[in-house]
């Protein structure tokens, strides 16, 4: 599996395209969910892949270039499926990817320097299941 794919714990959903908890590699992230969660049972373990679903809106791309001087790679969460995504651009092939310490997320913003710290804000974080 490469970066965006991997192994998640379920833990609960509030049903398909709403909130639901899951555990990556020992942190729950609560994210929207978009793999079917309702036929799942507490404690099943999925394939599944992270993604900006909304991003936010009007961030200055300078100031998401410049509010990662601690070079951190982590999510943190703000509210239900909002996070403060914090990491390195690491692929700028076909769209920037920012590893974020569980996943790779696909930055709100096109760059041409891999190696950059950055920090952005994820209004809603999806999952889906591996095809």
């Amino acid at each position: 599996m490469d970066g965006r794919w991997m192994k998640a714990i379920f833990i609960k959903t509030q049903g398909d395209y709403l909130e639901a908890t899951l555990l990556i590699d020992g942190q729950p992230l609560v994210v929207m969910d978009e793999f079917g969660g309702s036929d799942l049972t507490a404690g099943d373990t999925v394939d599944i892949c992270l993604s900006a679903g909304l991003c936010g809106d009007g961030e200055d791309q300078n100031a998401m270039l410049v509010n990662n001087s601690e070079r951190e790679r982590k999510l943190v969460q703000l509210n239900g499926w909002s996070y403060r995504a914090f990491g390195v651009v690491v692929d700028i092939e076909d769209e920037t990817l920012v590893d974020v310490g569980v996943s790779l997320l696909e930055a709100p913003f096109d760059t041409r320097i891999t190696g950059e710290y950055i920090a952005f804000t994820v209004e809603r974080l999806d999952a889906h299941l591996m095809p």
